[in-house]
């Protein structure tokens, strides 16, 4: 079937009913994908596919396999040459492990993440440049620096918008590149002072931040100058947001759900007191400096 096809650089096999053993099937060969010497893009979306199919092309540097049944992507399945990976709209639990040193674009939106494991992005070169997590189940500490190291210097677009965070994660600040960043439809009910726009970040390169649908209810107690480094305000998009009753009960049937109990506030205190120390080090930097 693939003889003639060598030259061929999209492959598009989309809503199909393809399943996870389907390069088994007596139709269709094992090595179904070996002449498609110079494809670059295969899609293979919306098909019944439980993990991602062995053998495929080598050349392949995008590839979609959203809306599919995938729980699991094992390292040996994804292309050395793979630049843009969209796992959206399938049962992932975890962040792939092992994922290609090339890179740079992943999507897994609609999935069951409650965590990124450390270091799952440190390897990658030249780095990440877009990362998009909606709708999943991450929590703040889900989220946590060490998760991201190896990003701060290359990622642009961070999506995080409709999990579960209460805070505006203090990576946020790390990120030296940054230009697009979701977190609406979370359970954010205040936005502290430096949590988006350090003084030590003067460079900030953020141009488009949105905090819609969250729990901010009153927007005149922001701390001044929170969204300062913000060339354009049109970038900035803080309404409708919800009431804090209504994300209560949000909150609570999503831990019921979940058979889950609230809690969680230990590590919160431990964020808000390295918070409080750092405004003090800039405090003292500024009082030294006017001396």
């Amino acid at each position: 079937m693939t003889r003639n096809l060598t030259s061929l650089k999209t492959l598009t096999l989309e809503g199909n009913q393809l399943t996870r053993n389907f390069l088994d099937d007596a139709a269709v060969s094992p090595s179904a994908f070996a002449a498609l010497e110079s494809v670059g893009e295969l899609r293979l979306d919306g098909n019944r596919l439980r993990s991602v199919p062995r053998d495929l092309p080598t050349s392949v540097q995008v590839l979609g396999v959203s809306n599919n049944l995938i729980e699991e992507v094992t390292k040996e399945t994804l292309s050395a040459s793979l630049e843009s990976l969209d796992l959206s709209h399938n049962h992932l639990a975890l962040i792939p492990a092992g994922l290609p040193r090339s890179l740079q674009n992943l999507s897994i939106l609609h999935n069951a993440l409650s965590h990124i494991p450390a270091f799952s992005f440190r390897h990658l070169r030249p780095g990440l440049r877009s990362l998009r997590l909606s709708h999943n189940a991450l929590g703040d500490a889900g989220v946590s620096h060490v998760a991201f190291v190896g990003t701060y210097r290359s990622l642009t677009e961070l999506h995080l918008d409709h999990n579960g965070l209460t805070a505006v994660p203090r990576i946020v600040r790390q990120f030296k590149k940054l230009q697009d960043l979701r977190l609406d439809g979370n359970h954010i009910r205040t936005v502290k002072k430096w949590a988006l726009c350090p003084p030590r970040n003067a460079g900030s390169s953020l141009s488009s931040l949105r905090l819609e649908n969250n729990l901010l209810e009153n927007n005149l107690r922001l701390p001044a100058g929170a969204f300062s480094c913000l060339p354009d305000p049109r970038g900035l998009v803080l309404l409708p947001q919800r009431s804090r009753a209504e994300g209560d009960i949000l909150r609570r049937l999503k831990m019921k759900a979940e058979g889950g109990e609230e809690g969680g506030r230990g590590g919160a205190g431990v964020e808000e007191k390295e918070e409080e120390e750092e405004e003090e080090e800039i405090r003292k930097g500024k009082t030294s400096r006017r001396r």
